[in-house]
C-alpha cells in the first residue's frame, strides 16, 4: 500500500495540468499513489495526464461522466485512497518538490494528523504573493478552528497532509467554497493535538481567469452563502465549545469575509452594482442582517485584516451616518486603484444589542 494518496479534481485545465503533474513526478517523496478524478472534462487534460505519466502504476485516473464539482471529485479521490494520508492538489497548481517529504516529515517528528505548508499566490504573468501571513501555532482542533477565522488562507484544503483516518466521517459539502466548512467540520468531529507548520511556500496557488473564484452568478452567490457563511454557523453549533467559536466566528470571519467577497465583484462581474445589489438581497433573505454592521465596525466588536481597510470604513461609516452601509472592501484593481461603495439604507436604527 502507498503511504499517501495524492487527489486531483481535474476539470478543463489542459492549459495547466502538465505543470500539475510535472511537480508530481519530481516529487523527492516517491511512496504515492495519484488518484486523478476527471470531473467530466470536454478538453484534452486527462489524455495529458495518461500521456505524461505512461506506465507510472502510481498514477490513477477515475471518472465522472458530468461535472458534479470540485467537492464531490474529491469525495470520490477519497473513497478509492488507499494510503495512510492524504494530500490535495488542484489541477491547475503546481507543488515544490519536497512537498510531499517535508509535510510528512512534520507529521513523524511532532506524531501529528495535519501538518501544514505556507502557500504562494501566482498569477499568470507569474506574478507572486505569500498567502498565510500570520500563522499561529494550533494545539487542539478548537484552536485550530479560530486560527482559521482569524487567518483566511488557512482556510483551505490543498496545502497540508492528512492522516486517513481524519476522513471516516465528514465529507465535503456540494457546490464552491467547500474548503473551509470542510476543514470545521473535520476539526469539530476530530480531535487532531498540536498541529506543526512550515513557513515554506510549497504550494504555488495559480490565479487563472476562470477558476471556481473568479466568476460571479446566482449559483456563486447561493454557494457562497451557503458554504461560507450557513454551514459554519451549523457546523458550530455541534461543538462542545459553541460559544467560544461563535464570538471568534463574527469577530474574525462572519463580516470579514461578506465584505471581501463584495470586493471581488468590480473585478469580476460584467454589472458590478447590480451583482452586488442581487447579494445583499439574498443576505438578507437568509436573515443575515445588516443594519448592525456599522455599529460593529465602530466599535471594534469585528476586525477586519488591514488597518487602512478598518480606517477608511469608519470614515465612510462617519460621514454618512444612518444613511449608508459601507459594503466595498478596499479592491487593488490594477494594482493600484481602490474602489469603494455605499450601499443606501434610510433610517437605520442603533442595535440595542451589539453581538
Amino acid at each position: 500500500m502507498p503511504e499517501i494518496s495524492i487527489i486531483i479534481p481535474v476539470y478543463n485545465t489542459e492549459a495547466h495540468i502538465e505543470t500539475c503533474i510535472k511537480s508530481i513526478l519530481e516529487q523527492t517523496f516517491t511512496d504515492f499513489e495519484c488518484i486523478i478524478v476527471d470531473d467530466g472534462s470536454t478538453d484534452n487534460a486527462i489524455a495529458l495526464v495518461k500521456a505524461m505519466t505512461g506506465e507510472d502504476d502510481r498514477f490513477k485516473v477515475f471518472q465522472h461522466t458530468q461535472n458534479r464539482g470540485q467537492g464531490i471529485a474529491r469525495n470520490t479521490g477519497i473513497a478509492k485512497a488507499k494510503g495512510a494520508y492524504i494530500s490535495f492538489i488542484d489541477s491547475d497548481d503546481y507543488v515544490h518538490r519536497d512537498f510531499l517529504k517535508i509535510l510528512y516529515d512534520l507529521i513523524k517528528k511532532y506524531q501529528a494528523k495535519i501538518s501544514i505548508c505556507n502557500i504562494v499566490f501566482v498569477s499568470e504573468s507569474n506574478t507572486q504573493i505569500t498567502w498565510i501571513k500570520n500563522h499561529l501555532s494550533a494545539s487542539n482542533s478548537h484552536q485550530a478552528i479560530i486560527h482559521i477565522f482569524k487567518e483566511k488562507g488557512l482556510g483551505v484544503v490543498v496545502n497540508r497532509l492528512y492522516k486517513k483516518e481524519l476522513f471516516d466521517n465528514v465529507k465535503f459539502p456540494t457546490g464552491k467554497y467547500e474548503d473551509t466548512p470542510f476543514l470545521i467540520a473535520m476539526l469539530i468531529e476530530n480531535e487532531v493535538g498540536e498541529v506543526p507548520y512550515t513557513d515554506k511556500p510549497l504550494y504555488n496557488y495559480l490565479m487563472r481567469e476562470g477558476s471556481t473564484t473568479k466568476t460571479v452568478n446566482n449559483n456563486q452567490m447561493d454557494d457562497f452563502i451557503n458554504n461560507s457563511i450557513i454551514n459554519i454557523q451549523q457546523l458550530l453549533k455541534q461543538s462542545q465549545d459553541c460559544e467560544t467559536l461563535q464570538e471568534a466566528y463574527y469577530r474574525y470571519w462572519h463580516w470579514s469575509i461578506i465584505l471581501g467577497h463584495i470586493s471581488t465583484f468590480p473585478l469580476y462581474s460584467a454589472s458590478p452594482v447590480e451583482d452586488i445589489l442581487l447579494f445583499l438581497g439574498k443576505l438578507e433573505k437568509h436573515n443575515l442582517k445588516l443594519n448592525q454592521l456599522p455599529w460593529l465596525i465602530l466599535t471594534d466588536r469585528i476586525r477586519l485584516e488591514s488597518k487602512k481597510h478598518r480606517a477608511l470604513i469608519k470614515a465612510m461609516l462617519l460621514l454618512f451616518g444612518r444613511a449608508g452601509i459601507f459594503v466595498y472592501s478596499q479592491v487593488a484593481k490594477m494594482r493600484s486603484t481602490v474602489c469603494l461603495g455605499i450601499y443606501q439604507i434610510s433610517r437605520l436604527p442603533r442595535p440595542s444589542i451589539l453581538k
